[in-house]
Parts: structure tokens; C-alpha cells; sequence
């Protein structure tokens, strides 16, 4: 397994240290789940965008009755 070091200020430490602590995690599970947590959010932002964009420049509405009936064709 790798190993990170990052560099905070006293101050920042004990703040990290007393969350981790709170949270019953180890500073390894607390900062690995931060960092994977802002990846997610960052995907799922582009992602959003993407499909924004994508409908913005060719809009197509359904009702919600078709949107049951496109989800319900599927089904067995």
C-alpha cells in the first residue's frame, strides 16, 4: 500500500485529529474518504453539466406518464 503525506498547520491538525476522533476513524479512513468524496462530487458535477448542456441544445420533454411507460417497457 502507497502512503501520502500532505503538510497543515498545528492548528489544522488538531482540528483533523479531534473530527477523526469524533468520527471513530483513523486519519488514513477520514482523508481517504474526503478525497474520493470530492472526486465523486466533481464527477458527478461534470456529469450534471454534460447532460445539462446536452438538453439545453436539444430539449425533449416527456410527461410523466411516459417516462412510467418507457421504464415500465423493460420490465418482465
Amino acid at each position: 500500500m502507497a502512503a501520502l503525506s500532505l503538510r497543515v498547520s498545528k492548528e489544522e491538525e488538531k482540528v483533523i485529529r479531534e473530527y477523526a476522533k469524533n468520527k471513530n476513524l483513523s486519519l488514513s479512513d477520514l482523508v481517504r474518504s474526503a478525497v474520493f468524496e470530492q472526486i465523486e462530487n466533481e464527477i458527478d458535477l461534470r456529469l450534471f453539466n454534460e447532460a445539462k448542456a446536452e438538453h439545453e441544445s436539444e430539449p425533449h420533454d416527456i410527461s410523466f406518464e411516459e417516462m412510467l411507460d418507457e421504464l415500465n417497457d423493460g420490465e418482465t
